[in-house]
């Protein structure tokens, strides 16, 4: 399984949109940018997109 669909599943389980995870992110500013870099695997994206996830 891909980065990009464990992080889509941990969202699911959690209740979350990819605005409230862009709206704590320090690198990125729209969700579109911060799902292509996931998708890319940009291992900080990966990184601060799991630990914003891991504090809801």
């Amino acid at each position: 399984m891909n980065k990009y669909k464990d992080i889509r599943k941990k969202m699911i389980d959690k209740d979350l949109t990819w605005n409230k995870i862009v709206e704590k992110s320090s690198l990125y500013t729209s969700s579109w940018g911060l799902r292509l870099a996931i998708k890319n695997n940009d291992k900080k994206a990966i990184r601060e997109t799991e630990e914003t996830i891991a504090s809801f």
